[in-house]
């Protein structure tokens, strides 16, 4: 099974006078975590600025077509807002999320305070601290900080694409044997 949806199950169903077939969205699967926390089972990936699913996908699995594959093993549920931004998106999307001009007006405003230890603590503790034992976190610095998190993904090691792809064609046939709806495909 390489095209992830291709050998979904479809669900009918009607709109007004038409009738319309879709594929099941309310089917969902996990690589187990078994799978994910033995570190001879994935490879450790850094997403660069250039990457897309695709892309990631033909570099490692050879095949753009396992771009399902890397959204799954990377645990990516939005494939917009799941990703790191480049920088230019990143700086749109604070623009968007705090209603700023410019994304850079938020390096002024404190996010949060933290210890030398990286412990969040609130603004009162932060005042007691020498300057040396504490920090603030910009706003900007805060998101930054998250977006460069999501580069750092897990893909399922190349040896067991057979194995994953033939267990998920299974389950598919078990959800379509034991969904028996007459509105279902």
């Amino acid at each position: 099974m390489i095209n992830y949806f291709q050998n979904f199950p479809k669900i009918k169903y009607q709109i007004g006078s038409d009738n319309l077939t879709t594929v099941d969205m309310t089917v969902r699967f996990k690589i187990v975590d078994m799978v994910m926390n033995n570190h001879n089972t994935y490879y450790n990936y850094y997403w660069q600025d250039s990457d897309r699913l695709d892309i990631v996908a033909h570099k490692y699995y050879e095949d753009t077509r396992y771009a399902w594959l890397v959204m799954m093993s990377g645990q990516i549920f939005d494939w917009i807002y799941d990703l790191p931004l480049n920088a230019s998106e990143f700086d749109e999307y604070l623009e968007r999320k705090y209603n700023v001009a410019d994304a850079y007006i938020l390096k002024k405003y404190t996010h949060h305070y933290e210890d030398v230890f990286g412990v969040v603590i609130d603004e009162s503790s932060y005042n007691q601290l020498e300057p040396s034992f504490r920090k603030d976190i910009s706003i900007y610095q805060y998101e930054s900080i998250i977006n460069e998190n999501k580069r750092n993904i897990k893909l399922v090691s190349k040896s067991l694409l057979d194995k994953i792809t033939n267990e998920f064609d299974k389950k598919l046939q078990q959800i379509k044997n034991t969904r028996k709806l007459a509105n279902y495909e």
